[in-house]
């Protein structure tokens, strides 16, 4: 469900971050984009035979779900930009920090063991 909002929220021109994207969107999702998000996801898993999504759904259903949901910028246009590419690059955006967190979560699972068998000595 995180992903799915972070991505939502990133297509939008007033997010915070990702500032080289946000000028070559006029429009973006709204929050109904995260409703369809999210059953098209789970949707998606089902079919596949799993019980819970993955971030690979996300990014995998990510161009059907927001590319009637966005427009792009004048600058965009005029740059030769696409929605596939502006897409393309949020999903890298995303899969980079869904990295990084799996990354910080294992370092932090490593940790709590590493304190437990200290624990037990």
């Amino acid at each position: 469900m995180e992903a799915i909002l972070r991505l939502v929220r990133a297509a939008r021109p007033d997010n915070d971050g990702l500032k080289d994207i946000r000028d070559y969107i006029a429009w973006g999702p709204g929050p109904r984009a995260s409703q369809a998000f999210m059953l098209a996801v789970r949707a998606r898993a089902l079919i596949d035979g799993r019980l819970a999504p993955s971030t690979d759904d996300v990014v995998a259903l990510a161009h059907p779900i927001l590319r009637h949901r966005m427009a792009l910028s004048f600058t965009a246009r005029a740059e030769g930009m696409t929605l596939t590419t502006v897409i393309d690059r949020l999903c890298r955006e995303l899969s980079l920090t869904q990295s990084l967190f799996s990354g910080a979560r294992a370092s932090l699972q490593d940790e709590a063991e590493e304190l437990s068998s200290r624990c037990r000595r």
